[in-house]
Protein backbone atom coordinates (compact mmCIF):
# COMPACT_ATOMS: atom_id res chain seq x y z
CA UNK A 1 0.00 0.00 0.00
CA UNK A 2 3.18 2.66 0.82
CA UNK A 3 5.12 1.80 -2.54
CA UNK A 4 1.43 2.42 -4.32
CA UNK A 5 0.96 5.85 -2.90
CA UNK A 6 4.10 7.02 -3.85
CA UNK A 7 3.98 5.72 -6.97
CA UNK A 8 0.87 8.29 -6.54
CA UNK A 9 2.88 11.00 -5.23
CA UNK A 10 4.50 10.90 -8.44
CA UNK A 11 2.61 11.47 -10.55
CA UNK A 12 0.72 13.76 -9.02
CA UNK A 13 3.85 15.63 -8.64
CA UNK A 14 4.98 15.04 -12.05
CA UNK A 15 1.84 16.39 -13.45
CA UNK A 16 2.15 19.34 -11.47
CA UNK A 17 5.84 19.85 -12.92
CA UNK A 18 4.86 19.72 -16.00
CA UNK A 19 1.86 22.22 -15.34
CA UNK A 20 4.24 24.99 -13.78
CA UNK A 21 7.20 24.57 -16.32
CA UNK A 22 4.23 25.14 -19.68
CA UNK A 23 4.29 21.54 -20.72
CA UNK A 24 1.11 21.42 -20.28
CA UNK A 25 -0.52 25.15 -20.28
CA UNK A 26 -3.74 26.15 -18.44
CA UNK A 27 -7.00 24.66 -20.77
CA UNK A 28 -4.41 22.28 -22.05
CA UNK A 29 -5.96 18.39 -22.52
CA UNK A 30 -3.99 16.38 -21.18
CA UNK A 31 -2.42 13.08 -22.62
CA UNK A 32 -4.50 9.60 -22.74
CA UNK A 33 -4.78 7.26 -19.66
CA UNK A 34 -3.04 5.08 -21.43
CA UNK A 35 -0.18 7.01 -22.22
CA UNK A 36 0.35 7.80 -18.94
CA UNK A 37 0.69 4.77 -17.41
CA UNK A 38 3.05 3.59 -20.03
CA UNK A 39 5.08 6.95 -19.29
CA UNK A 40 4.60 6.96 -15.48
CA UNK A 41 4.67 3.36 -15.48
CA UNK A 42 2.08 3.00 -13.18
CA UNK A 43 -1.80 1.00 -12.88
CA UNK A 44 -4.79 2.90 -14.69
CA UNK A 45 -5.64 2.75 -10.53
CA UNK A 46 -2.91 4.46 -9.46
CA UNK A 47 -3.19 7.07 -12.29
CA UNK A 48 -7.12 7.57 -11.65
CA UNK A 49 -6.32 7.63 -7.85
CA UNK A 50 -3.50 10.64 -8.22
CA UNK A 51 -5.82 12.45 -11.10
CA UNK A 52 -8.82 12.47 -8.71
CA UNK A 53 -6.48 14.07 -5.89
CA UNK A 54 -5.49 16.62 -8.48
CA UNK A 55 -8.97 17.15 -9.75
CA UNK A 56 -9.89 17.84 -5.90
CA UNK A 57 -6.65 20.49 -5.65
CA UNK A 58 -8.09 22.16 -8.31
CA UNK A 59 -5.28 21.56 -10.47
CA UNK A 60 -6.82 19.65 -13.25
CA UNK A 61 -10.65 19.57 -14.48
CA UNK A 62 -12.04 16.66 -15.39
CA UNK A 63 -15.03 16.23 -18.54
CA UNK A 64 -16.63 12.93 -18.57
CA UNK A 65 -15.99 11.73 -22.05
CA UNK A 66 -14.03 14.59 -23.21
CA UNK A 67 -10.74 13.97 -21.14
CA UNK A 68 -8.57 15.78 -18.33
CA UNK A 69 -7.44 19.58 -18.81
CA UNK A 70 -4.85 21.58 -16.75
CA UNK A 71 -5.68 24.79 -14.83
CA UNK A 72 -3.62 27.60 -13.63
CA UNK A 73 -1.69 26.38 -10.29
CA UNK A 74 -1.95 28.14 -7.12
CA UNK A 75 -0.05 28.01 -4.68
CA UNK A 76 -2.09 26.45 -1.71
CA UNK A 77 -2.08 23.31 -4.51
CA UNK A 78 1.78 23.61 -4.46
CA UNK A 79 2.20 23.72 -0.77
CA UNK A 80 0.69 20.80 -0.53
CA UNK A 81 2.92 18.94 -1.96
CA UNK A 82 6.12 20.21 -0.69
CA UNK A 83 6.43 22.44 -3.38
CA UNK A 84 6.96 25.71 -0.95
CA UNK A 85 9.18 24.36 1.89
CA UNK A 86 10.27 26.97 3.60
CA UNK A 87 13.82 28.46 2.41
CA UNK A 88 13.28 26.25 -0.80
CA UNK A 89 10.61 28.60 -1.94
CA UNK A 90 12.93 31.61 -1.99
CA UNK A 91 15.90 29.44 -4.05
CA UNK A 92 14.89 30.17 -7.67
CA UNK A 93 16.96 27.80 -10.53
CA UNK A 94 18.82 30.49 -11.53
CA UNK A 95 20.37 30.36 -8.23
CA UNK A 96 20.81 26.78 -8.04
CA UNK A 97 22.08 26.78 -11.12
CA UNK A 98 24.89 29.59 -10.04
CA UNK A 99 25.54 27.14 -7.26
CA UNK A 100 26.19 24.22 -9.48
CA UNK A 101 28.47 25.67 -11.83
CA UNK A 102 31.03 26.93 -9.46
CA UNK A 103 30.97 23.35 -7.80
CA UNK A 104 30.41 20.76 -11.25
CA UNK A 105 33.01 23.37 -13.32
CA UNK A 106 35.75 23.28 -10.43
CA UNK A 107 35.26 19.32 -10.13
CA UNK A 108 35.38 18.49 -13.62
CA UNK A 109 38.38 20.66 -13.78
CA UNK A 110 40.49 18.52 -11.10
CA UNK A 111 38.46 15.43 -12.46
CA UNK A 112 39.94 15.52 -16.42
CA UNK A 113 43.47 14.42 -16.25
CA UNK A 114 42.44 11.69 -12.97
CA UNK A 115 39.48 10.30 -13.56
CA UNK A 116 39.43 6.62 -14.29
CA UNK A 117 38.72 4.37 -17.49
CA UNK A 118 36.07 2.61 -15.31
CA UNK A 119 34.21 5.93 -14.04
CA UNK A 120 33.88 7.14 -17.91
CA UNK A 121 32.34 3.73 -18.42
CA UNK A 122 29.88 3.98 -15.90
CA UNK A 123 29.03 7.75 -17.51
CA UNK A 124 28.51 6.00 -20.53
CA UNK A 125 26.07 3.43 -18.97
CA UNK A 126 24.14 5.83 -16.95
CA UNK A 127 23.72 7.59 -20.88
CA UNK A 128 22.26 3.88 -22.29
CA UNK A 129 19.83 3.50 -19.22
CA UNK A 130 18.46 7.46 -20.10
CA UNK A 131 17.93 6.48 -23.42
CA UNK A 132 16.52 3.36 -22.86
CA UNK A 133 14.09 4.54 -20.07
CA UNK A 134 10.40 6.01 -20.53
CA UNK A 135 9.85 6.51 -17.06
CA UNK A 136 10.41 10.16 -16.04
CA UNK A 137 11.45 9.75 -12.42
CA UNK A 138 14.16 7.31 -13.50
CA UNK A 139 15.29 9.66 -16.00
CA UNK A 140 15.85 12.40 -13.24
CA UNK A 141 17.70 10.34 -10.82
CA UNK A 142 19.98 8.80 -13.87
CA UNK A 143 20.51 12.16 -14.77
CA UNK A 144 21.79 13.61 -11.05
CA UNK A 145 23.32 10.58 -10.71
CA UNK A 146 25.50 11.35 -13.64
CA UNK A 147 26.67 14.76 -12.32
CA UNK A 148 27.54 13.57 -8.89
CA UNK A 149 29.56 10.83 -10.44
CA UNK A 150 31.05 13.93 -12.24
CA UNK A 151 32.00 15.89 -9.55
CA UNK A 152 33.42 12.84 -6.88
CA UNK A 153 35.71 12.02 -9.89
CA UNK A 154 37.40 15.18 -9.02
CA UNK A 155 38.78 13.22 -5.97
CA UNK A 156 38.32 16.32 -3.72
CA UNK A 157 35.74 15.87 -0.56
CA UNK A 158 35.23 19.46 -0.28
CA UNK A 159 33.75 19.96 -3.35
CA UNK A 160 31.62 16.39 -3.06
CA UNK A 161 30.28 17.67 0.19
CA UNK A 162 29.64 21.18 -1.68
CA UNK A 163 27.30 19.16 -4.20
CA UNK A 164 25.90 16.75 -2.04
CA UNK A 165 25.14 20.19 0.29
CA UNK A 166 22.55 21.32 -2.37
CA UNK A 167 21.09 18.42 -3.54
CA UNK A 168 18.01 19.36 -1.76
CA UNK A 169 17.23 22.55 -3.57
CA UNK A 170 18.32 20.29 -6.91
CA UNK A 171 15.61 18.12 -6.09
CA UNK A 172 13.43 20.68 -5.73
CA UNK A 173 14.16 22.34 -8.76
CA UNK A 174 14.13 18.84 -10.59
CA UNK A 175 10.18 18.70 -10.86
CA UNK A 176 9.69 21.65 -12.38
CA UNK A 177 12.39 21.06 -14.98
CA UNK A 178 10.81 17.79 -15.76
CA UNK A 179 11.62 17.21 -19.51
CA UNK A 180 9.89 15.82 -22.59
CA UNK A 181 11.27 14.11 -25.38
CA UNK A 182 13.09 16.60 -27.10
CA UNK A 183 14.83 18.11 -23.68
CA UNK A 184 15.84 14.67 -23.07
CA UNK A 185 17.71 14.34 -26.22
CA UNK A 186 19.42 17.39 -25.65
CA UNK A 187 20.23 16.68 -22.11
CA UNK A 188 22.12 12.89 -23.67
CA UNK A 189 23.37 15.32 -26.34
CA UNK A 190 25.08 17.66 -23.75
CA UNK A 191 26.20 13.96 -21.52
CA UNK A 192 27.90 12.84 -24.43
CA UNK A 193 30.10 15.59 -25.23
CA UNK A 194 31.11 15.83 -21.88
CA UNK A 195 32.02 12.12 -21.89
CA UNK A 196 33.90 12.68 -25.09
CA UNK A 197 35.60 15.04 -24.24
CA UNK A 198 36.72 13.24 -20.75
CA UNK A 199 37.94 10.57 -23.00
CA UNK A 200 40.43 13.05 -24.84
CA UNK A 201 41.65 14.53 -21.61
CA UNK A 202 40.44 17.94 -23.43
CA UNK A 203 40.12 20.30 -20.14
CA UNK A 204 38.77 23.19 -22.14
CA UNK A 205 36.31 20.79 -24.30
CA UNK A 206 35.07 19.67 -20.81
CA UNK A 207 34.73 22.79 -19.38
CA UNK A 208 32.70 24.15 -22.46
CA UNK A 209 30.42 21.41 -22.67
CA UNK A 210 29.41 21.47 -19.09
CA UNK A 211 29.34 24.87 -19.22
CA UNK A 212 26.86 24.83 -22.31
CA UNK A 213 24.87 22.43 -20.58
CA UNK A 214 24.06 23.69 -17.07
CA UNK A 215 23.55 27.52 -19.26
CA UNK A 216 21.06 25.96 -21.16
CA UNK A 217 19.30 25.14 -18.05
CA UNK A 218 19.08 28.94 -16.74
CA UNK A 219 17.98 29.82 -20.51
CA UNK A 220 15.28 27.52 -19.37
CA UNK A 221 13.96 29.70 -16.57
CA UNK A 222 14.35 32.57 -18.35
CA UNK A 223 11.86 31.55 -21.00
CA UNK A 224 9.44 30.05 -18.45
CA UNK A 225 9.63 33.41 -16.68
CA UNK A 226 8.78 34.88 -20.18
CA UNK A 227 5.89 31.73 -20.95
CA UNK A 228 4.00 32.69 -17.01
CA UNK A 229 4.19 36.22 -17.51
CA UNK A 230 2.48 35.84 -21.00
CA UNK A 231 0.04 33.87 -19.29
CA UNK A 232 -0.59 36.17 -16.81
CA UNK A 233 -1.26 39.47 -19.10
CA UNK A 234 -4.00 36.90 -20.94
Amino acid sequence: MLNRERLQDGVIKHIIGRIANGVYPKGTRLPSERRLCTEFNVSRGTLRKGMAELRRLGIVTIRHGSGCYANRLLKPALASYGFTRKGQARVSLNDIITARQAIELAAVRQAVHIIRHSTIRRLTRLIDQMVDTVDLTKSIALDMQFHQILVAASRNPVLSAAFEAIQPYHKYSQIFTSYGPREKEMTLAHHRRIIRALKQGHAVAVLKALSHHLDVMKEYERVKKEKNHESDCQ
